[in-house]
C-alpha cells in the first residue's frame, strides 16, 4: 500500500536547485533539538510544582540541549551564516496553544517520524512527532513554506530504537517501513506547500550505541537500522523526481560507523577513544572529550561538531554559493562512508570489535 502511494506521487524530473538560501528550516529529535522539550517541560514543571520535572536536566546536560555542548544544527547554522536559525522555535502544545520560539527548529527531543513519541501517553493530546513539527511550522507561516529556504528533515533514531525491541521480524520490517514513509511524508507535505531545498539523512546506526550493547541488541539494532534507511531511500529516490527538488542526501549511518571503527582502533584519526558514555564521571569513566557518547543514547557535543562540520561541508560544496565563517575549523574530517555492498561485512566487524573492547574493559558501557 505504502509502495503504491509513493508511485502514485512520481511526476517529472527534478530541475535545478536553488543557489543560495533565504533560511535555514530544522525537523527532527533529540539529535537536533536545542531547547523545545527544555522549554515545555520548564513550564509545566512550574505548574505542577515540580512534580513533572524538567528535561533534560541541566546540568548534566548543556542549556536544554540532549548532550553536554551544543549541537550539530547549531553548528551547521553558524557555519551558513544564519546562527539564529538554530534557536527552539516552539511547539504545538494541542489544546492549550502553543509554546513560542525564537528561532526556526521545530525539532522536539523524543520525537518519532510520525506525529507522536516524545510524551509517551500524552502524544496524543500534544503531538511532537516530524509530521506534527512540520503542520506547525506550516500552520504558523499561513501554510506556505518559503521556496529559497532550506530545510533539514532527520529523524528515525527513536523509531529505530523501538524496532530493534521488536522480536517478530516481519512486524519489525513492516514498522521500519512505515516509519520511513513517515519521514518522507514530512519532506512531501514541506514540498507540497511550497518547499524545495532539502537535507535528508538516514539513520545512524543504534546497534552501537551503549543502549544497545548493554541490551544485548547489537545485531537487532543494526538490521533495524538497514530496514529503515533501505526504504528511506527508496522514498528518497521518489521525492527527487518532483519537479524543481533538490534534496542532499547525508549518510548519517556510514558517518557514524566510520568514527565507531576508529573508535575501536584506539582513535588514530578522530581521537575517541571509547564508547562509553561520560555522563557521570568517576573510575574507568573517559572524559568527553575522549567519547562519542554523553549518554546512553545521545552523542557528546564534539561528535555534534563533527557531524555539524561535515554535513555544513557537504552543503557548501553542493551550492559552491555560501562561503564558511569558520573555515579555520580543525576538528572537520574528510569521511569515506562504506560501499552499499560492504555494510554487511563492515557490521559483522564492527560487532566483534565493540564485543571485544567491552569485554577488555570487563563491563559493558552502562545505559
Amino acid at each position: 500500500m505504502v509502495r503504491k502511494l509513493w508511485v502514485g506521487l512520481l511526476l517529472f524530473a527534478a530541475s535545478g536547485a536553488a543557489s543560495s538560501y533565504s533560511s535555514l528550516y530544522f525537523f527532527g529529535d533529540s539529535l537536533s533539538d536545542t531547547g523545545n522539550v527544555f522549554q515545555a517541560t520548564s513550564l509545566i514543571s512550574a505548574v505542577t510544582l515540580g512534580f513533572i520535572p524538567v528535561q533534560p536536566a541541566s546540568p548534566p546536560y548543556y542549556q536544554g540541549r540532549f548532550s553536554n555542548g551544543p549541537v550539530w544544527t547549531e553548528l551547521v547554522a553558524q557555519r551558513l551564516g544564519m546562527p539564529d536559525t538554530a534557536r527552539p522555535a516552539g511547539m504545538a502544545l494541542g489544546g492549550l496553544g502553543s509554546l513560542p520560539g525564537t528561532g526556526n527548529n521545530y525539532a522536539i527531543g523524543g520525537a518519532r517520524t510520525g506525529f507522536g513519541g516524545a510524551l509517551g501517553p500524552l502524544d496524543s493530546l500534544i503531538p511532537t512527532g516530524l509530521l506534527a513539527q512540520t503542520q506547525f511550522y506550516l500552520s504558523q507561516n499561513g501554510g506556505v513554506a518559503d521556496p529559497d529556504a532550506l530545510y533539514f528533515v532527520l529523524g528515525g533514531g527513536n523509531d529505530l530504537r523501538d524496532i530493534a525491541a521488536i522480536t517478530d521480524p516481519t512486524a519489525q520490517l513492516q514498522s521500519a517501513a512505515q516509519a520511513a514513509s513517515y519521514l518522507a511524508y514530512s519532506v512531501f507535505t514541506l514540498y507540497n506547500a511550497g518547499a524545495r531545498n532539502f537535507l535528508m539523512a538516514n539513520g545512524p546506526d543504534i546497534g552501537f550505541i551503549p543502549e544497545s550493547i548493554a541490551a544485548g541488541r547489537i545485531e537487532a539494532g543494526i538490521l533495524a537500522s538497514q530496514y529503515f534507511n533501505f526504504y528511506l531511500d527508496y522514498y528518497r529516490n521518489v521525492l527527487s523526481a518532483f519537479p524543481g527538488v533538490d534534496i542532499q542526501y547525508f549518510d548519517l549511518f556510514g558517518f557514524y560507523n566510520n568514527i565507531i571503527v576508529d573508535t575501536v582502533a584506539g582513535g588514530p584519526t578522530y581521537g575517541f577513544t571509547s564508547l562509553t558514555p561520560c555522563i557521570t564521571p568517576g573510575p574507568g569513566v573517559p572524559s568527553c572529550d575522549q567519547s562519542v557518547f554523553f549518554d546512553s543514547i545521545h552523542p557528546t557535543s564534539r561528535m555534534h561538531d563533527l557531524v555539524g562540520n561535515a554535513v555544513a561541508d557537504q552543503i557548501i560544496a553542493s551550492t559552491g554559493a555560501v562561503s564558511s565563517r569558520f573555515s579555520d575549523a580543525s576538528i572537520s574530517a574528510a569521511v569515506h562512508a562504506p560501499e552499499p555492498s560492504t555494510t554487511i561485512g563492515c557490521a559483522t566487524v564492527l560487532i566483534f570489535l565493540v564485543v571485544r573492547q567491552a569485554r577488555k574493559r570487563k563491563r559493558l558501557p552502562e545505559a
